[in-house]
């Protein structure tokens, strides 16, 4: 005999048959899940905008200490040389007037935003100055000094206690308790000889007279000065700051410093903070009561300047496109005394 499948019977309340979800049912679990996925995305999103905005502006902070550490470690030494305050002051370097780096005469001398270097004027190409964003030039002499040994002024020699980095082309400053000359060194072995020379017929750009004292007579002999036992030998420090264009269609802090190159006196264009989009400085006098632009300041009074206030603009280039409406740029300021021109 023949079976014949046996269908169920409709669910009833007392039946134990399993039951699905309802459409409106799959439709409420639907929302709810998008709402707490929504909700847990925009809060990441919300974190993600905060932790960048604060890693921007620590960026931004970080640029600013680096840049007015390194400012102001050069105008605090601004004028500074191994053997004390009011010295007279010479230079044998050829052209010593009509070149910064090449006397102590003035160790600060500003420039304001439309005002360019004589020697180097704005431009738009990586590592020249912007205009609208002022310039500052300053000169010592390093910390690092070599004792003299003997000064032969016949030779046009010095015998040290030792020559660590002083080398051929080098601009150098030797001083006592009477004066203090910069002349260019014609001859030196760094780390091998203890001997320097500085004759008046070889160097670039040389020296006008081999004679150090005072007054300065470029003539073969000048004027002779024989520098004392135990007087101070060190290189002269010459740095020029400024705001320049990099080569990431960006802006920079660029310092200009002077080196020797291949026996030569040579100025080299650094970078040294990106992000710095703009400086203007402003100068106090000992007798003034408030600081002063560049172009306020006479040529004669450059030397009575005091002290210094430095306003940086610094721009996060890293910045998302998120955080660059808020954190996009800070000015910041900082005032910093010349230690060598306080009473």
């Amino acid at each position: 005999m023949s079976r014949f499948p046996v269908l169920c019977a409709p669910c009833s309340r007392r039946s134990t048959c399993v039951r699905g979800f309802s459409l409106l049912e799959l439709t409420l679990a639907t929302a709810l899940g998008v709402m707490v996925v929504t909700s847990a995305v925009g809060i990441f999103i919300s974190n993600r905008h905060t932790h960048d905005a604060t890693a921007s502006l620590s960026r931004i902070q970080e640029n600013a200490r680096m840049a007015f550490d390194v400012l102001a470690g050069d105008i605090r030494a601004a004028g500074g040389n191994p053997c004390g305050r009011n010295l007279v002051l010479t230079s044998v370097v050829n052209g010593a007037g009509d070149r910064w780096w090449a006397s102590l005469g003035q160790p600060v001398r500003g420039f304001d935003d439309d005002e360019p270097f004589p020697d180097a004027g704005f431009g738009s190409v990586p590592g020249q100055r912007i205009a609208g964003t002022d310039g500052i030039q300053i000169t010592s002499a390093t910390a690092v000094a070599m004792r003299v040994i003997e000064h032969n002024t016949s030779a046009a020699t010095f015998m040290l206690s030792g020559n660590r980095d002083i080398e051929q082309g080098d601009i150098a400053m030797v001083c006592d308790v009477s004066q203090a000359t910069v002349f260019q060194v014609t001859a030196a072995a760094p780390g091998s000889g203890a001997l320097i020379g500085y004759d008046a017929v070889t160097g670039n750009p040389g020296n006008c007279s081999q004679g150090l004292g005072f007054p300065t007579r470029c003539t073969a002999t000048g004027t002779v000065y024989r520098y004392r036992d135990n007087a101070a030998l060190s290189r002269l420090d010459a740095r020029r700051w400024f705001i320049g264009y990099n080569a990431r269609s960006g802006r920079s802090l660029f310092q200009t410093v002077l080196r020797s190159n291949g026996g030569a006196a040579a100025l080299v264009d650094e970078e040294i903070i990106e992000g710095v989009t703009d400086m203007q400085i402003r100068y106090l006098f000992a007798d003034g009561n408030d600081y002063v632009a560049a172009s306020e300041v006479p040529a004669s009074r450059w030397h009575q300047v005091r002290a210094l206030r430095i306003d940086l603009t610094i721009a996060d280039v890293q910045a998302t496109p998120a955080t660059q409406a808020s954190t996009r740029s800070r000015s910041l300021a900082q005032t910093i005394a010349l230690r060598n021109a306080m009473p």
